[in-house]
């Protein structure tokens, strides 16, 4: 029987010095059956000479060059050109063990489910690190994987994350994601992929591993762009009301979480340009506090910043001095 078809798409952007092993992690993979795709992002050094010399080496790799759109846009190309039965992805400055798409196909079809997570390590200066929580091999339900997911306790079982994951296409043929959000947007690509999917399967190797860089969109600082996670948690919000009781209230304090971080932020960066964002923050915390309030390990900085968010916009304005302290 022929062995199905994984296509693994890579943005590539400034990674020039990091190209080549992600590329030699991808064509030595014990499984052979794969599609790489190498979307060139416009990157402004040597990356789409490198990307070409790769196509050069092995028949398996594909080169679309673009111009400067971001990671999302990279994601979307690859989205559209895949022709694969699974479909992957990977940051082209990270690298997979030789076994790791070997390893999450054989779970997909054992398990006879629509997605793997397998975990990441994550590669600090100081050397490896596995922080998420460890279990055993098992098919999870959607929900019961989506509340581990998306649920406060830490550490996690599995995060959000889309490289350390493989996907049956049927689940991704019609979502992509969001140009307009610059972080979170994987996240709700992954949350909207997830919708059709009956079971999950999680065959911990954490054989993807994820290079940890300064200057990355992930530890730029604060940012209007790095705001836009909001909007991708608002659109997974929106659908709370369509799920079940547990993980209806995973996601609601989730966007409470993250709408005290928001509303803090916009303070910061400024109050008069962002007056409608920080107004329907203070809509929906003035409409929940007492809910807010027994969140779950909510600090007493948090408590404090949900009551002095309540106090009218002018106020807060004049005091956001307050809010830039705490954020020292």
């Amino acid at each position: 029987m022929k062995k199905p078809l994984v296509s693994v798409i890579v943005p590539v952007y400034r990674v020039e010095d990091y190209l080549d092993d992600c590329l030699q992690s991808l064509v030595g993979q014990t499984y052979r059956n794969l599609e790489i795709l190498l979307i060139d992002d416009g990157s402004p050094d040597r990356c789409p000479e490198l990307c070409d010399a790769w196509t050069r080496r092995d028949s398996r790799i594909k080169v679309i060059h673009t111009e400067n759109h971001g990671v999302s846009h990279a994601r979307n190309v690859g989205l559209d050109q895949a022709t694969g039965d699974y479909i992957g992805f990977v940051d082209s400055d990270d690298w997979v063990e030789p076994d790791y798409y070997e390893n999450m196909v054989m779970a997909l079809r054992q398990m006879d489910a629509e997605v793997c997570g397998a975990g990441y390590t994550r590669e600090d200066p100081d050397g490896p690190h596995v922080i998420l929580r460890r279990g055993q091999a098992k098919v999870y339900a959607r929900d019961e994987i989506l509340l581990e997911i998306f649920g406060q306790n830490v550490p996690k079982l599995l995060g959000w994350e889309l490289w350390d994951k493989l996907f049956c296409r049927e689940l991704v043929t019609k979502v992509r994601l969001d140009e307009h959000i610059a972080i979170g947007e994987d996240e709700l690509f992954f949350w909207q992929a997830m919708k059709g999917m009956k079971h999950f399967a999680y065959q911990p190797t954490y054989g993807y591993h994820y290079r940890m860089r300064e200057g990355s969109a992930m530890h730029s600082g604060l940012t209007d762009k790095s705001l836009t996670f909001c909007r991708a948690n608002e659109q997974i919000f929106a659908d709370a009301g369509r799920e079940n009781g547990a993980l209806r209230n995973v996601l609601w304090e989730r966007y409470a979480w993250d709408t005290i971080t928001a509303a803090r932020g916009w303070l910061v960066l400024g109050a008069d340009e962002h007056r409608q964002e920080i107004k329907r923050a203070q809509n929906f915390l003035r409409k929940n506090f007492l809910r807010m309030q027994r969140l779950p390990n909510l600090s007493l900085c948090r408590r404090l910043c949900t009551i002095y968010l309540l106090l009218p916009f002018p106020i807060c304005k004049a005091l956001r001095f307050l809010v830039k302290k705490s954020n020292d």
